[in-house]
């Protein structure tokens, strides 16, 4: 079971740079549940831009129907009662395992009238592993909300138990954003533990992402966020993000010893732990340091 309630503040720049920024406010409740292989949930979501309210709703059921074959449906629903507008989009998905190596993803979907079919999947080897899905975010900044954007996910395993990691997203504004991390672990630990690779792979549907900013809320690249263990790495931005095979909470602490921005920084605040939803679901984590102060020098006697 997963319970989230979040609220978040978002700036957008406009393309004129001499306008200021349009600010929004986002808040969220969320669930999410299982009972007998029928995983189910929904959201509520209500945002304020520039004074015009907007409501949101969404709910997604999925279900195993063999064990090869999997079936889900999303509904997501806004609108605005100061101009009445509503729109909707309904969604339906297939993913079929055709072999511990590979499976793959149909997607229908219908929005005001038009239908699209898109097509995705994962593909698993020793050296390399390649992952198209497709993630639903909230943007308050648009007119119609819901917003579907395409999520690959690579990983590069080249020699030696080092792995690269690279994975697109989208973020709260609704452009697609790109992370990249980098790993490595000792090749016999796994041997001597008695653990072996696996030979299926699929892209795990639940994530946590976040931004790591300063006191005054500008983006810190190059920040260090250690996620259950993980090290990632913000990116121009100032955003992490991370795929979570399960929903829950995981612990998150800011690793300053692993940092690549040369600046030195302190913590202000950072919470304990960090919550893994459905991308659809996910709220952005906040993490915020500070330049330290610098000493006082002590007068002479």
């Amino acid at each position: 079971m997963m319970f989230v309630i979040g609220h978040q503040n978002l700036l957008q720049p406009q393309s004129n740079s001499n306008l200021p920024f349009l600010r929004a406010t986002v808040a969220q409740l969320q669930g999410g549940f299982e009972l007998r292989q029928l995983r189910w949930g929904g959201g509520l979501f209500r945002s304020v831009l520039q004074g015009k309210q907007t409501r949101g709703e969404a709910a997604w059921a999925e279900r195993p129907v063999t064990r090869w074959l999997e079936t889900g449906v999303n509904y997501y629903r806004s609108r605005s009662p100061q101009d009445k507008q509503i729109s909707s989009v309904l969604s339906g998905d297939v993913r079929e395992t055709v072999s511990p190596r590979l499976s793959l993803l149909q997607i229908i979907s219908s929005s005001n009238g038009q239908t699209t079919v898109a097509f995705g999947g994962n593909y698993f080897s020793n050296r390399f592993t390649v992952g198209v899905d497709y993630q639903t975010v909230y943007v308050p900044f648009l007119a119609q909300p819901f917003k579907q954007g395409i999520g690959v996910t690579l990983q590069l395993r080249p020699f030696g138990g080092i792995e690269l990691d690279g994975q697109s997203f989208l973020g709260p504004d609704g452009k697609t954003k790109y992370s990249v991390a980098g790993s490595s672990m000792l090749a016999g630990a796994s041997r001597f533990l008695g653990v072996r690779g696996s030979s299926t792979y699929r892209l795990p549907k639940y994530v946590i992402r976040g931004r790591v900013v300063d006191e005054q809320g500008n983006a810190i690249p190059g920040a260090a966020v250690r996620v259950d263990g993980q090290i990632l790495l913000t990116n121009a931005a100032g955003q992490f993000f991370v795929r979570k095979s399960r929903a829950g909470s995981y612990p998150i602490q800011v690793s300053l010893a692993d940092f690549l921005n040369p600046l030195p920084y302190e913590v202000a605040s950072c919470p304990q732990s960090a919550e893994a939803a459905r991308e659809e679901l996910a709220t952005d984590i906040v993490i915020t340091l500070r330049r330290p102060a610098a000493p006082k020098l002590k007068k002479p006697k």
